[in-house]
């Protein structure tokens, strides 16, 4: 405590803060709100190629599939694929919130990354003798694939909606990448198996591709359950989840069933040309169609 002429000093006129301003020596820090940072848009990035990845390694090694199930088999595999795609998106709806993101998302990862290392077992093995059978499991095997593909995307998709546009920006660009990364990893697969001394490598290529899918689809359950549910950006989040498990939606329509289906049906329409083309007329073509011959001036 000093003296001047005005009178006595007070005890915190000789204290400064770190601006250098009298007043408290004590600096309160501002709390930092968490934001979407590089890691999660990166979890959502890897986990929107991962959904992918699967399909474009099943398509990447079409041939050998056909080899071991049956011609019919190149047009059947998108069909079990998007009709069971559908079913679970059904199941979704109805069962509504009380399917939480995270069961969702290990039970899809799961299920995609068994089921395709089980369509490649069942190919390499003994689907070649008994090709009806082999076909039967075979489509079953893409159908819990395709299942458990649509509980793993609602999940991750759901949880992108619920957080930023950016998120949702990440995951289709993570998807893009699965559709680029197919080709490469196949080769590599054969330039490995080659490397061994292995000559006939088209059904051991396809277990090696298939299993690498599958550890991807592992590998983002324990990145899902310590990244994303731990980042402090999604625990609102999980919150709203918490806040949805105690809503009840009543399932009841006041407009008549004619004209709700007389609205959707151009729409269902455009979607079921869309897949038929994409997933029956695309393959069979390739598939099916040959040159007439084989000079370059007659082709």
């Amino acid at each position: 405590m000093a003296f001047s002429c005005f009178g006595i000093k007070g005890k915190h006129d000789d204290e400064v803060t770190e601006a250098g301003s009298p007043g408290s020596s004590k600096v309160v820090p501002e709390a930092k709100e968490p934001s979407c940072d590089w890691k999660l848009k990166t979890y959502f990035c890897i986990i929107g190629c991962v959904a992918l990845l699967g399909w474009n390694f099943i398509l990447g090694e079409l041939g050998a599939l056909i080899d071991a199930f049956g011609e019919a088999y190149g047009t059947w595999v998108s069909l079990c694929y998007s009709f069971f795609i559908n079913c679970g998106q059904l199941l979704l709806v109805y069962m509504g919130n009380r399917f939480k993101f995270g069961p969702r998302f290990y039970i899809g990862c799961g299920g995609m990354g068994i089921s395709q290392i089980l369509l490649a077992i069942c190919a390499a093995t003994w689907a070649q003798q008994n090709q009806t059978l082999g076909f039967v499991f075979g489509c079953i095997f893409v159908g819990l694939f395709g299942f458990a593909n649509a509980l793993m995307e609602s999940s991750m998709f759901g949880l992108a909606a619920l957080v930023t546009s950016e998120c949702t920006e990440w995951i289709m660009i993570g998807e893009g990448i699965a559709g680029l990364l197919a080709w490469p990893v196949d080769r590599l697969c054969q330039a490995i198996l080659v490397g061994c001394g292995v000559t006939d490598y088209m059904y051991p290529r396809m277990i090696f591709f298939y299993g690498l899918a599958m550890l991807a689809n592992f590998a983002c359950i324990p990145m899902y359950m310590f990244g994303v549910q731990k980042h402090p950006f999604m625990q609102p989040v999980y919150k709203i989840e918490e806040d949805r498990a105690k809503f009840h939606m009543k399932k009841t329509m006041k407009r008549p069933t004619s004209k709700v289906i007389k609205d959707i049906l151009p729409m269902a329409i455009n979607v079921c040309a869309d897949f038929t083309i994409s997933f029956v007329v695309f393959p069979w073509t390739i598939f099916q169609m040959v040159p007439s011959a084989l000079s370059t001036d007659q082709f």
